[in-house]
């Protein structure tokens, strides 16, 4: 099917963009620097550094998203909520890839169809936040925003905005990009993928769920070691961040070989739900580079907003261009969703609808410890799942936030984790992730729904097989 293009307001169809057309709006989560001539120079020597992706790989995943968004294959987005650079080192990157992996088996298991990779890895240093100062032991300080910007240490020193550390993001992102670069086309095997690497342990006998899953773990492992060498070398990963920092992407944009701008540290950016402002600078700044991107939509997005997001941001209505990541909550996802399935049907927009059941969903423990509740995560994947089954939209895609970790960040899951547990390993700097366990129980339980989803899709495509012969 060949996608319209939408129509531009004349607003936009005469506007020039270029990488610092954004500096002419007004920017939302930015950083305060003391010192302006030291962020300069920062700045300007990013701006010759290499590229940390090729401009080609970014087409390629366009290519791949492309056929998600025409309804063949499956996007998983995953990773840290915000990187840490002391987190940085080869057990643990191994850990979160292989747990990448094993969720795109799974969910390739499930449907028969290709699942597009893409990590939130190699940059993902920068967060927004609420409030610009917190109160911490009676002290007012800025907000932690990310390594690139400040430390988490509650002290004035290490919360002040170090333009430094945008380098040093850089320089981590560019190791980071190394490993994944050096396991991309490793069999999940050869990652030492064993029974015991699908997190079988925490498992009891308590539930169908369970053994289901047990069964389908031992046919994939029994599948992956007498597969011949090569069969499943299909670890190929995309990085991915949230584009917060302007000045850090600006620098870092560059032309591709096709003679259009790229953002070249990463392959995928997406929009947050605190970004994007239709007069924004994000908006602005997203709007005229060649990556596939994304954009987070919350409760507060109107229809005719995101309708307006969509000219904006895809206005040739490209397939596997633009992703809607959306994050309401469970409780309030089936009030929000339909009129925007029923926006984006009006406009026949050909984009990938993704579902972020993290960020609506947060709560804060009887202990005042940030959590989210595993089957408040799973209700609303579910109820994502069957709204756009019931509107004849399709779910493409998966966004969660999660580690290869055995953390205790989340509440539930087999693995049970307790109010009382919680700060046992808490380790995240931002909001609490999934642990390897519950990332891999979450994409289990909802075999059901991803296989009734390729069963329709197949249906469709025989169909229009026909109608063509």
């Amino acid at each position: 099917m060949n996608a319209r293009p939408i129509q531009l307001s004349e607003h936009f169809r005469d506007k020039r963009w270029s990488t610092s057309s954004w500096r002419t709006k007004a920017a939302a989560q930015q950083p305060v620097y003391d010192n302006l001539v030291d962020l300069e120079g920062v700045l300007e020597r990013l701006r010759q550094m290499p590229a940390l992706v090729r401009s080609t790989e970014c087409v390629t995943l366009r290519q791949q998203l492309a056929e998600v968004a025409n309804g063949w294959g499956f996007l998983i987005h995953a990773g840290d909520c915000a990187e840490r650079f002391t987190d940085i080192h080869r057990q643990e990157l191994t850990r979160k890839v292989r747990a990448m992996g094993q969720m795109g088996l799974l969910i390739q298991h499930a449907t028969q169809q290709p699942v597009v990779q893409v990590a939130r890895m190699a940059g993902q240093f920068a967060k927004p936040r609420s409030q610009g100062m917190e109160t911490v032991n009676g002290v007012q300080l800025p907000v932690y925003r990310g390594d690139i910007v400040n430390d988490v240490t509650a002290h004035a020193d290490a919360r002040r905005s170090d333009p430094q550390r945008l380098l040093q993001a850089y320089l981590y992102s560019a190791a980071v990009m190394n490993q994944v670069r050096a396991l991309s086309g490793e069999s999940l095997t050869s990652l030492g993928l064993s029974e015991d690497a699908w997190h079988l342990s925490r498992l009891g006998e308590l539930t169908q769920e369970e053994r289901s899953y047990r069964h389908v773990v031992q046919q994939l492992t029994t599948i992956l070691k007498s597969a011949p060498d090569g069969a499943y070398d299909a670890i190929n990963l995309y990085v991915s961040h949230e584009g917060l920092h302007l000045a850090y992407e600006e620098a870092l944009t560059g032309t591709g070989d096709d003679h259009h701008p790229y953002n070249l540290s990463t392959h995928y950016l997406w929009l947050g739900e605190r970004t994007r402002q239709l007069d924004g600078a994000h908006v602005e700044y997203f709007r005229g580079i060649h990556n596939p991107i994304g954009v987070k939509i919350g409760p507060s997005c109107k229809p005719e907003e995101l309708q307006a997001l969509i000219t904006q941001l895809n206005p040739n209505n490209e397939p596997g261009r633009l992703t809607l990541i959306t994050r309401f909550g469970k409780d309030r996802i089936a009030q929000s969703l339909p009129a925007l399935i029923g926006a984006v049907q009006e406009m026949d927009a050909r984009v990938i609808w993704s579902c972020d059941p993290m960020h609506g969903n947060g709560i804060v423990s009887s202990q005042g410890i940030k959590t989210r509740r595993f089957q408040d995560i799973l209700s609303e994947v579910r109820s994502a799942f069957d709204i756009h089954d019931a509107a004849g939209s399709r779910l493409g895609g998966l966004h969660l936030e999660c580690t290869g970790s055995d953390v205790t960040e989340c509440l539930g899951g087999s693995a049970d984790i307790q109010e009382a547990t919680l700060s046992e390993n808490y380790t995240s700097a931002c909001d609490p992730r999934l642990n390897a366990s519950q990332s891999l129980e979450l994409v289990f339980m909802i075999s059901d729904c991803l296989q009734r989803q390729a069963l329709r899709g197949a249906y469709q495509k025989t169909g229009e097989m026909r109608e063509i012969g």
